[in-house]
């Protein structure tokens, strides 16, 4: 992490919305995920700790500063990641969420070194510039650590299991950390057609993985993308709304009854 306590971060063009399911942002993080948890199985590397840091209530950031400033936010997190304690390897991973890898590096080590992190991120001023319009922003985070080996059997599980403790960090009221427990599987039956199942036969072979497995994958890369439309229609609302509002200011008569 910089000394500085104001992180500069922006483009001279302005920035597309960071909206999407994040599969772009993920792939180097998996990557490098994938590598160490190779050298584990070669039993050229002992063990992995993963932090996953989400930003508090990001929407309001969009809501307040709008698309441009919320996205020079996100690339100035990611940069000052890049300066973090023992890191072996960070990024961002989907739409405000990062994470940090800590090769070789214990639960309870990891836990304590992101602890410090997090808190260093939520009391930084980050000094933003959008390409239209600059701004000084303060957020909060709320982090998951979760180990390898340990309740994960897989790169998959490991990421579940920390941003479920992120997610738990954050519905306790946020600006905190959380270790990821132990969780136990919930049988459900579903139906699907024959040409998804020789499919998902095939794609499990090819992998070298289970179909529950993928199953799994699926289902919380599906749950992704609808957190992220959410975001999407909740920030075109706000949109929508403004616009009305402009109009019915522009078109005469008293701004005081504009509607809302």
């Amino acid at each position: 992490m910089s000394d500085n306590p104001l992180a500069t971060a922006g483009s001279a063009d302005e920035p597309a919305p960071s909206t999407d399911s994040g599969i772009f942002y993920r792939q180097p993080v998996e990557w490098r995920l994938d590598l160490i948890l190779g050298k584990i199985a070669n039993r050229l590397s002992d063990q992995v700790t993963i932090a996953y840091f989400d930003i508090d209530r990001y929407g309001q950031v969009e809501e307040e500063h709008g698309w441009g400033i919320a996205d020079a936010l996100l690339k100035a997190v990611e940069a000052e990641l890049t300066h973090a304690e023992q890191a072996t390897f960070s990024g961002r991973y989907v739409r405000d969420g990062f994470m940090v890898l800590y090769e070789n590096v214990g639960l309870e080590d990891a836990f304590l070194i992101a602890e410090r992190l997090r808190h260093q991120l939520s009391t930084t001023v980050f000094k933003l510039d959008s390409g239209i319009e600059k701004a000084k922003v303060s957020v909060t985070f709320s982090a998951g650590i979760a180990g390898y080996p340990g309740e994960s059997q897989t790169r998959h599980e490991i990421v579940a299991l920390a941003e479920e403790a992120a997610r738990r960090a954050l519905e306790n009221g946020g600006n905190r950390s959380a270790l990821a427990r132990p969780v136990n599987m919930v049988p459900k039956t579903s139906h699907y057609l024959p040409p998804q199942l020789e499919r998902l036969r095939e794609l499990a072979h090819q992998q070298g993985r289970a179909e529950a497995e993928l199953l799994r994958e699926a289902l919380d890369d599906l749950l992704r993308k609808y957190d992220q439309r959410v975001a999407r229609r909740g920030l075109v609302g706000l949109l929508n709304k403004g616009a009305t509002g402009e109009l019915v200011s522009k078109g005469g008569g008293n701004k005081g009854n504009n509607a809302s």
